[in-house]
């Protein structure tokens, strides 16, 4: 993972306000399929600063959407990091892992709550929840483009957020 912080949520990028807004401008391009507005809506909810409703929205994602259960663990893991809650984030980062979330973006963000959880457990003063930056994960967008070819757009926490096309 790229140490470049540009346009990236966090400390030296973009806050989750600003996100929120990037993610308004791209609304009209999203992916309108079933799951997709579901997780695009979801991912509304964790910009708002509404982790909770986010993370019940996640879960029910994850139930009704068997193969987006990665995914949504994942997202439901940055919640709790975003709500100071390591422990718990680290939980569902291993659970994404064990259910097929991308591998090397989860590893990230498990040692990142590692590392907070740590800190936070030394009495090392953290960012303020929902302002902390994580690396790996945040908000994922689909988005159709020409010739019928999907592109997720994911923003990426690494200090903050970024986006990347796979």
């Amino acid at each position: 993972m790229s140490k470049n912080h540009a346009g990236f949520v966090g400390p030296g990028g973009m806050s989750l306000e600003e996100a929120a807004r990037v993610q308004a401008e791209l609304m009209p391009h999203l992916d309108t399929d079933a799951v997709g507005a579901k997780i695009n809506a979801a991912a509304l909810l964790l910009t708002s600063q509404r982790f909770d409703d986010c993370i019940s929205a996640y879960r029910a994602i994850g139930v009704q959407h068997p193969e987006e259960l990665g995914t949504c663990l994942g997202q439901i893991g940055a919640c709790y990091f975003f709500k100071g809650e390591y422990s718990e984030a680290i939980k569902s980062y291993v659970s994404a892992k064990a259910k097929g979330a991308n591998p090397s973006m989860v590893d990230d963000n498990i040692q990142e709550a590692q590392e907070a959880l740590a800190q936070a457990n030394r009495g090392v003063a953290l960012p303020t929840p929902g302002t902390a930056p994580i690396r790996g994960t945040g908000l994922l967008l689909a988005v159709p483009v020409a010739i019928g070819i999907l592109v997720v757009l994911t923003a990426m926490c690494v200090g903050g957020a970024a986006f990347m096309a796979s």
